[in-house]
């Protein structure tokens, strides 16, 4: 890939799906670094370790399915989620937009899958024009549950807890 940025096809490098512990060994002898990661990201799964550890060797993680995803093996129960739509019915939004604003405020660029340009238009048009309160982030950051819609079976996902800086708590004992 980086042959592609020096013969001028690409202007940078992005992966996808990777653990913290691979973004750390690509980082180490990559020559021109990877500018993002693009990860299944939603506040069932906020991968909040990998989010502020890539931000801080300069990768950008962007999120894929940030609506969940609606698939035969786990339906998407996270677009209907109670403290969604409570949500969703205090701010005067669809619960797509709170996903979104969600990770917006975190900030990390969303791409929301869609075939049909007006829900392209309903999920970001007016997305800055107000914000979700410290509660109603809190109640969407406590749906933490570790939950993949997307998990194909070729895929082993590391542990976080095997890369990064340890937790004080797991070093002080």
């Amino acid at each position: 890939m980086e042959k592609l940025v020096d013969d001028g096809l690409c202007k940078s490098i992005g992966v996808s799906n990777f653990s913290l512990k691979q973004v750390e060994e690509v980082m180490s002898f990559a020559r021109i670094k990877p500018v993002c990661n693009q990860v299944e990201l939603h506040p069932y799964l906020p991968q909040r370790k990998l989010v502020g550890s890539c931000f801080r060797m300069g990768v950008q993680c962007t999120a894929y399915s940030p609506l969940g995803g609606p698939n035969l093996v786990k339906p998407n129960d996270l677009i209907t989620n109670p403290t969604v739509a409570k949500i969703a019915a205090e701010t005067g939004k669809t619960p797509a937009q709170v996903l979104l604003k969600w990770c917006i405020q975190r900030g990390v660029p969303t791409f929301p899958k869609t075939g049909r340009p007006e829900r392209v238009a309903e999920n970001f048009v007016g997305m800055l024009d107000w914000k979700l309160t410290n509660s109603q982030k809190a109640a969407l950051d406590s749906l933490e549950c570790g939950k993949r819609f997307c998990e194909p079976p070729w895929k082993k996902w590391d542990d976080d807890a095997e890369a990064g800086v340890p937790k004080p708590s797991k070093v002080i004992q």
